[in-house]
């Protein structure tokens, strides 16, 4: 298995959809991998070296960005949404070399359906208010995500009702309409699972998190960066 297909999983496009609800107009939640877990040896050695990777999403009324620090910043990726067009910039810098991947809304919404399963997905949630555990300070419930056209797929995650930002903001979560905001979530099947952990949520975020000094990267087309195999990881 090939570095691309854990950096996809992990990338987390944050969609034009992702701007919070009514209540918060702005925030940064940074989540962690706690936890990896794969039944391939192989697999399981690659995916111990994305321990502790870190991710940050962040929003307010003009933008949303993702920023992801993984191998102990080795590789870095950061894309930041124009809400009002719903483009996108991927940043990449991984070893040296530093790429800017322009993404329009269709491009961006054309590969959020292929890893969602497409029109044809159908998704159900079950809450479990019983089964709780505080997570960044937040009473959280378990929430199960079921793909009823693929019954292997599945979300396991703590929800809070108290964060009333859109669940879209996170990677897998986009065609889930899913009541409260995820703190804690596994995502995989059988062979191959990963968990994410919040570690920290504030309505404050720092403007500077939004820019980027573009004349350090080469751009690159979607499809190029495609057919680089992801740059060759």
């Amino acid at each position: 298995m090939k570095y691309t297909t854990i950096l996809l999983i992990l990338l987390g496009f944050v969609t034009s959809q992702a701007v919070a609800q009514k209540t918060v107009t702005e925030g940064q939640i940074t989540m962690e991998l706690s936890d990896v877990k794969a039944s391939d040896p192989a697999v399981k050695e690659q995916m111990a070296m994305m321990g502790g990777s870190k991710t940050v999403v962040a929003f307010n009324k003009e933008y949303s960005v993702m920023e992801l620090n993984m191998m102990e910043g080795l590789v870095k990726m950061k894309t930041i949404t124009t809400l009002n067009s719903g483009n996108s910039k991927m940043y990449m810098d991984a070893m040296g070399m530093q790429y800017v991947i322009p993404m329009t809304k269709v491009e961006k919404e054309k590969m959020i359906m292929e890893q969602t399963g497409g029109k044809d997905a159908k998704y159900t949630v079950t809450y479990d208010t019983k089964d709780t555990k505080e997570i960044a300070g937040y009473k959280c419930h378990k929430a199960v995500i079921n793909n009823e056209n693929d019954p292997i797929q599945t979300i396991n995650c703590y929800v809070t009702e108290k964060i009333k930002a859109d669940a879209k903001v996170l990677s897998g979560f986009e065609a889930v309409d899913l009541v409260g905001f995820p703190l804690e979530y596994s995502m995989g099947g059988a062979d191959m699972s990963m968990t994410f952990t919040a570690k920290e949520f504030s309505t404050e975020v720092d403007e500077s998190v939004f820019k980027v000094d573009e004349t350090k990267y080469t751009e690159m087309s979607l499809e190029e960066f495609s057919k680089m195999g992801g740059m060759g990881f």
